[in-house]
């Protein structure tokens, strides 16, 4: 999500969820859509008090791929400040090249990666990294633990992206990593600023070339930023593993 123009507290809330704005027939057949005063109470509780009551009028123009909507266009206004300029033709052009747009060089490769579990300590989740302890020991191999900061991280990433909401970049680039260890390995977020990712590995020398892909990769994702090696804060490697998932998982 980006947004200019907005305070924190309304851009925080715009995540409009699909199944609200699907009950509007026109914004679910892909029609641009103009609230007036009464008409957006709908959408109260995604603005702040302030804004709410500043713009009179809201308009919606939904970005569908496949008859699916998947992302949305808003333009928050009062009348009194004057009219848009070729409205019309400016929301059309928005639905059509937005639409196209965003969902190939974005949503589709996101939508397509594994999401991090809202408990890191599921049953499920700690099922997969019991069963990536006992390939270690079965193999030999040594876990690698890598440390990343998320601050130096997001901050290339927003240098780069002026207007785009913090958390949900967040979020993606949460998502991003996770699915670098999705396959083999395991992911952990240790603090707000730093996650672990952790591999199988038969060398200590490996941790050199896994830092260096995992940046390498990180630059593929997001071409237009620069993303440091100083991403990378640490490295170490554990032999033979004698602890639960969960006692791993809290060791770290």
């Amino acid at each position: 999500m980006a947004s200019v123009g907005l305070d924190q507290t309304t851009t925080h809330r715009l995540r409009i969820p699909s199944e609200i704005l699907a009950q509007n027939s026109a914004i679910a057949a892909g029609s641009l859509s103009i609230f007036e005063k009464i008409e957006r109470q709908f959408l109260e509780p995604f603005f702040s008090v302030r804004e709410y009551g500043l713009f009179s009028t809201l308009v919606i123009v939904p970005l569908h791929v496949s008859s699916k909507l998947f992302a949305f266009f808003l333009v928050a206004y009062s009348k009194e400040d004057g009219p848009i300029e070729n409205e019309d033709a400016l929301f059309e052009n928005v639905a059509q090249l937005g639409a196209a747009n965003l969902y190939g060089k974005y949503y589709e490769w996101l939508s397509k990666l594994p999401s991090y579990p809202d408990d890191a300590f599921s049953v499920e989740y700690l099922a997969k990294i019991d069963s990536l302890i006992d390939q270690s020991r079965q193999t030999g191999k040594q876990l690698l633990i890598v440390e990343l900061n998320m601050e130096v991280l997001l901050e290339s990433v927003l240098s780069t992206l002026t207007y785009a909401d913090k958390k949900r970049i967040l979020d993606d680039m949460e998502t991003v990593l996770f699915s670098f260890s999705a396959g083999l390995g395991l992911y952990f977020r240790k603090t707000d600023r730093n996650v672990l990712l952790g591999f199988p590995v038969r060398s200590a020398q490996d941790h050199f070339f896994l830092s260096d892909h995992i940046v390498r990769v990180l630059n593929n994702r997001y071409p237009n930023c620069r993303i440091p090696s100083g991403v990378i804060l640490s490295t170490k490697t554990m032999g033979e593993i004698h602890l639960s998932s969960r006692d791993l998982l809290n060791s770290l």
